[in-house]
C-alpha cells in the first residue's frame, strides 16, 4: 500500500523545526479549510519546511552512515 509521507516522519518534529503546531503543519499539507479558506504555504513557509526536511535528511544520512 501507499503510505503517505506523515505515516514516514515526524509531523510535530517538522512543525517544530519551523516554530509552527503539527496542526499548522498538517492544515497546509492536506489542504484543509482555515477560516473558511484552503490552507497553502507561502513561499516563504515552503522554504522554512524544505530547510527542515533536508536537515532531517542530512541528520538520518549521518546515522546511516554510522
Amino acid at each position: 500500500p501507499t503510505r503517505r509521507s506523515s505515516d514516514l516522519i515526524s509531523l510535530t518534529y517538522i512543525a517544530s523545526k519551523c516554530g509552527k503546531s503539527k496542526s499548522w503543519l498538517s492544515q497546509r499539507l492536506n489542504g484543509h479549510k482555515v477560516n473558511g479558506k484552503e490552507a497553502h504555504f507561502t513561499a516563504s513557509e515552503a522554504k522554512m519546511v524544505e530547510d527542515a526536511l533536508h536537515d532531517l535528511g542530512n541528520r538520518l544520512l549521518k546515522v546511516a552512515l554510522i
